[in-house]
């Protein structure tokens, strides 16, 4: 039920920063069609995330863990993930955006290895 309740903090914390600061939009500016959705899930869950969870989460974090163990993990899990947060850096938006795409990935991949351990 943890992994269910660990997102809240995304939705709590990012979006509205992200709605502020102009990040996120909304509403959106076209109505999607009902199957883009839908496909763009498929494949970013098929692909990305798998990949990114398996590198960042399986393998990083738990040799992060070996190398420096610490209580609950938190060395690895802020490691790990400030290194998700400039895998992510995005190169096509000015200065400010990138560094808070890279902020919001680092803060999502709190939660995700948060759920992954816990």
């Amino acid at each position: 039920i943890f992994g269910l309740i660990c997102p809240l903090p995304l939705i709590v914390l990012v979006v509205p920063i992200g709605l502020l600061t102009g990040f996120l939009h909304w509403p959106p500016s076209r109505t999607p069609i009902i199957w883009e959705p839908i496909a763009y899930f498929i494949k970013n869950f098929t692909t990305i995330a798998i990949t990114e969870e398996l590198i960042f989460r399986a393998i990083l974090m738990n040799s992060i863990d070996e190398v420096l163990p610490s209580k609950k993990g938190w060395v690895s899990i802020l490691i790990a993930n400030a290194l998700f947060g400039m895998w992510h850096l995005p190169r096509r938006f000015k200065i400010t955006e990138q560094a808070l795409y890279s902020i919001f990935a680092f803060i999502a991949g709190c939660v995700f290895s948060l759920s992954y351990k816990l």
